[in-house]
């Protein structure tokens, strides 16, 4: 789902979610390698102070030599963390079509009252 979201800036290699071992959910942070570091330097300017999920996002650009073998070891998912997942691909979804709605509106209105002040 996270993933799914930040492909809209560009070609998304990696994801990391960190979860808790105890409940599944979220730890509120995660990594994502992009294909071009300039792509990762743009996503990390538009992104800071973004919320998403009711969180605010801090972005910052890891460079490469802070990188380490254990950055993408992946654990395998419990169920709970499919379910949560399923539910949580449902409210993104949901969150960018609403926005894609509210975009197209202030589009349509923007258009009228240009209309209206010719």
């Amino acid at each position: 789902q996270l993933k799914k979201f930040f492909m809209q800036f560009g070609i998304v290699r990696k994801c990391k979610l960190f979860r808790s071992a105890k409940t599944g959910g979220s730890k509120g942070f995660a990594f994502l390698q992009f294909e071009s570091a300039e792509t990762a330097q743009t996503v990390s300017d538009a992104m800071q102070g973004y919320f998403l999920h009711d969180r605010q996002l801090v972005s910052h650009v890891v460079p490469t030599s802070k990188h380490h073998d254990g950055m993408w070891k992946m654990r395998k998912p419990t169920e709970e963390m499919v379910e949560e997942a399923k539910k949580n691909e449902e409210k993104i979804e949901k969150n960018v079509d609403s926005a894609k709605s509210k975009e197209d509106l202030l589009r349509r209105l923007t258009e009228k009252q240009n209309k209206l002040n010719e």
